[in-house]
C-alpha cells in the first residue's frame, strides 16, 4: 500500500472452476465494487502467502484499509462484503466532501 491511498482496497485470490470465487465476484459485481482478482493457480507467491496465513480454500479475500487495518478471511462471506462495501463507499462519500 502507498502512503497515499484513500480509499480500503480488496485483493481476491481465487481459482478456476470455484463456485465461492464466483458468488464473491457476482456479489462484488453487482454492488459496483473494485476489486484485485490473483489466481492462486498462477501465483506461486499469493498461493504460498494465503497458506502462511492458514487458508487452504478459496476465494481468499483480502482487504487493506487507509489507517492500515487489515482484515482477511476465505469463502464466500456476504456479511463480510456488505461491511466492506459500506466501508468503501464511506470512503468514496469522505473523498468527496
Amino acid at each position: 500500500m502507498t502512503m497515499c491511498e484513500s480509499k480500503p482496497v480488496l485483493t481476491l485470490y481465487t481459482k478456476s472452476n470455484c463456485f465461492q470465487c464466483e458468488a464473491t465476484k457476482k456479489y462484488l459485481n453487482n454492488h459496483n465494487t473494485r476489486y484485485q482478482e490473483i489466481s492462486l493457480e498462477e501465483d506461486e507467491l499469493a498461493l504460498a502467502a494465503a497458506k502462511d496465513l492458514g487458508y487452504r480454500a478459496a476465494p481468499v479475500v483480502f482487504v487493506r484499509y487507509p489507517s492500515g487495518a487489515e482484515s482477511h478471511w476465505a469463502g464466500f462471506n456476504p456479511g463480510r462484503l456488505a461491511d466492506f462495501v459500506a466501508s468503501a463507499k464511506k470512503w468514496a462519500r469522505d473523498d468527496l466532501s
